[in-house]
């Protein structure tokens, strides 16, 4: 729901009358951005609105959308986590959302508007009152408020983070009906066409290093690498869900996981309890392997801090980064510390 027209149709009807209209799903009006190498008209997987205009004369015309109204979105901005006051009960805890800008076009106010969120399977699965909802660019503004020259607003957007457990684009609609009831045969406020801004969350795969039969480095306390690994792990990935990330991890407790499985693990083949998925979910962002390595005694090495390693060329900025904040956090690490190799071979 960008505004980009996909399909038309044009039909002669008798008037009054009740009718039905359907959709095959393909494209049959100007370019809709095709999947690469993949030239057809059916339409991509998303969100559809529709519109109806219905001309008896020049004089006598009616649509399903307003003409009066015109809703145009910006983008949507992870803003934050909410513990709501109680940090140790997730179910009052929201993720917050910033929907930077919208704007609304028209000689008369919103008379009402909503905003819907859809999940990646496309269902609805919460809406708001706009009213209800702090207007960031206005002070006490129901962010309903229209011009001729287009009013801006933003609005921040609790959203409890058991509605966004699925992996994938959440969608949110924007949903206004206008104020011009008094100049409508029904008397009924319009619609304007709906419009959404999109959300993909940034999916990490953390992989705890080692597990169940392979302990891993074991130190001089008896500690195994597999539990510190661990230990971590599970750290990161509770900084990492309150900041708005979808976190995959290799294993759930003291498995172990081939370097095969943990692949397939991260490219959304595998669940994480290791079992092949018969549907694919979409591949990780980010794979994060953890490992505390040892050094033997008597080898004549000694420990000089945390070294990262990468893969890809497109790899080396987040490893810098990764690199440059533990060089930070100690001063005293390994200076040559960032490291490009291959592990899987």
């Amino acid at each position: 729901m960008n505004r980009n027209l996909v399909y038309e149709l044009t039909e002669q009807k008798i008037c009054p009358g009740s009718y039905s209209f359907t959709w095959d799903g393909t494209v049959n009006a100007g370019y809709y951005e095709y999947p690469p190498d993949e030239w057809s008209n059916i339409a991509p997987s998303g969100l559809y609105t529709f519109d109806v205009e219905v001309i008896a004369n020049p004089y006598d015309r009616d649509a399903v959308r307003s003409q009066a109204l015109t809703v145009v979105p910006g983008p949507v901005e992870y803003l934050g986590y909410d513990e709501g006051g109680t940090p140790d009960d997730e179910e009052d805890d929201n993720y917050l959302y910033f929907l930077r800008v919208y704007t609304l076009r028209s000689y008369r106010n919103s008379s009402r508007g909503e905003i819907w969120l859809y999940d990646p399977e496309l269902d609805m699965v919460l809406r708001w009152e706009v009213s209800v909802l702090r207007c960031v660019e206005h002070e006490e503004c129901e962010g309903l408020t229209a011009s001729p020259s287009s009013e801006r607003h933003g609005v921040i957007i609790p959203v409890p983070i058991k509605v966004m457990e699925k992996v994938g684009t959440y969608r949110f609609v924007l949903h206004f009906y206008d104020d011009y009831g008094d100049s409508y045969k029904d008397h009924e406020p319009k619609p304007a066409l709906e419009v959404n801004a999109t959300i993909k969350p940034i999916i990490v795969c953390i992989d705890p290093g080692h597990g169940g039969k392979d302990p891993g480095a074991v130190g001089p306390t008896g500690l195994t690498e597999k539990e510190a690994n661990w230990e971590i792990a599970l750290k990161i990935r509770e900084r990492l869900q309150k900041e708005g990330y979808k976190v995959r991890m290799t294993r759930l407790e003291d498995d172990y996981r081939g370097l095969k499985e943990r692949i397939e693990i991260a490219h959304g083949k595998r669940s994480e309890e290791g079992k092949l998925l018969n549907k694919p979910e979409p591949p990780a962002d980010i794979f994060v392997s953890i490992h505390n390595n040892a050094v033997p005694p008597g080898s004549g090495r000694e420990p000089l801090g945390a070294i990262v390693f990468y893969y890809k060329p497109i790899d080396y900025r987040l490893a810098q980064c990764l690199y440059d904040y533990l060089h930070k956090t100690n001063p005293g690490n390994i200076k040559d510390g960032l490291r490009k190799d291959d592990f899987l071979c």
